[in-house]
């Protein structure tokens, strides 16, 4: 139903109804040829106005790798800054090795296309590949930086906590607690008619997503006052006392009431719950840029401006209000690193486009095709985007506006 509030749904109907009985709607041939080449012409005149911050505060290339409904080997390259994530190329890898010197080959056209200058860093994930190729164009091109991807990294160290022993035994623990929840439906309705209807239920995030183990026992442990009052209540008793399930449900019985075990699990939350926020942010589309990170890691830490300076001296913001303009070289070059993305995540939104475009039934589009398709849907909101938003305004930290 959202879709009705869409504004180019609105649009198009009112422009039918503009039209009137006379109006004849285009052919598939057209719509998928010449209409779909128009379309990509005005989103390249829509992205003139981001482009042009590119030579003013830079842009980073992202890059990433997947396998399309097809089996193909697809890489997409997106160029980032605050103004948005420009969806530039999808490269279909298939019948390649896929090495350093490949996505070096790769990556190439998209330096001289864009402008070394204008190119601040390379934003990949943590792939020996990837590392290999941004070595090898950094060495051609000194000034071009390479930023791993934050949200990847958290990730990883996330899942280093999560391989303890004390850690394993806790997600363990919450994992079949969750799926016998789950895989009842009587569980499931008590849960769901807490609250008036309202109630929390359990999460199973899929593999694929960052931070699956805290957000699956954060919530454990959220709902652990609800899961004990289950447990003893009349209706589970006469549910589960007898049959051939009642000792699967005396199992998750003693589990719930384990009062060794929800302390570790309180502890796992608490370890975790840093790395989540901040992996959270770096994975935000309006949030995951360096300048919005640093404000982030002041936040987290607790330290405030004026603990990181001597009393009596200026905070970081008023210095840059009051004495920013009288160095233009340090304030250009602060906008231009502070403006830039830390993470990768554009590339993932990008292939979650790419799913939309490329279903199951659709999946005898070639790449061609499909890279039309996911460049006009992409790109359409960065442009939306850029002119909803004052001209020029980005996500730029606070300390260098």
């Amino acid at each position: 139903m959202r879709h009705a509030d869409h504004p180019l749904w609105r649009n198009a109907v009112r422009s039918i109804a503009r039209a009137g009985t006379s109006y004849v709607p285009p052919k598939r041939d057209y719509v998928g040829g010449a209409g779909l080449q128009l379309c990509r012409k005005r989103i390249d005149e829509g992205l003139t106005g981001v482009m042009s911050s590119w030579k003013r505060h830079g842009v980073t290339i992202a890059s990433d790798m997947m396998t399309d409904k097809c089996g193909r080997p697809q890489a997409n390259v997106m160029l980032v800054n605050d103004t948005g994530a420009v969806f530039v190329e999808s490269i279909d890898c298939k019948m390649e090795k896929k090495t350093g010197g490949y996505i070096a080959r790769l990556l190439r056209p998209i330096l001289q296309k864009v402008g070394v200058e204008n190119i601040v860093a390379f934003c990949t994930d943590g792939g020996s590949n990837y590392h290999s190729a941004c070595r090898l164009l950094i060495a051609e091109n000194p000034r071009i930086e390479h930023v791993p991807c934050a949200t990847h990294v958290l990730d990883l160290l996330m899942e280093d906590v999560g391989r303890q022993a004390w850690a394993k035994e806790v997600v363990g623990r919450a994992s079949e607690l969750i799926n016998y929840t789950r895989s009842h439906h009587w569980t499931r309705q008590y849960l769901r008619g807490v609250d008036g209807g309202k109630g929390l239920q359990m999460l199973r995030p899929a593999g694929t997503r960052f931070g699956t183990q805290h957000i699956a026992v954060s919530r454990l442990v959220e709902l652990r006052s609800t899961l004990v009052t289950m447990v003893l209540c009349d209706a589970w008793k006469a549910e589960w006392a007898v049959g051939p399930k009642k000792a699967a449900a005396e199992t998750f019985h003693d589990q719930i009431m384990d009062k060794d075990w929800w302390p570790a699990a309180e502890l796992f939350k608490r370890l975790l719950l840093l790395p989540f926020k901040a992996m959270r942010a770096t994975d935000s589309a309006t949030k995951g840029m360096m300048g919005r990170i640093y404000e982030l890691m002041l936040e987290l830490t607790a330290i405030s401006d004026r603990k990181l300076v001597k009393e009596g001296s200026y905070s970081m913001e008023a210095w840059w209000e009051w004495h920013g303009t009288d160095h233009p070289l340090l304030m250009a070059l602060a906008c231009r690193v502070l403006t830039q993305p830390v993470s990768a995540s554009s590339c993932e939104r990008n292939w979650a486009v790419w799913d939309t475009v490329h279903t199951a039934r659709r999946n005898r589009l070639g790449s061609e095709k499909c890279k039309d398709l996911v460049y006009v849907a992409h790109n359409w909101k960065v442009v939306h985007n850029w002119h909803m938003a004052d001209e020029g305004a980005g996500v730029v930290s606070a300390y260098i506006r």
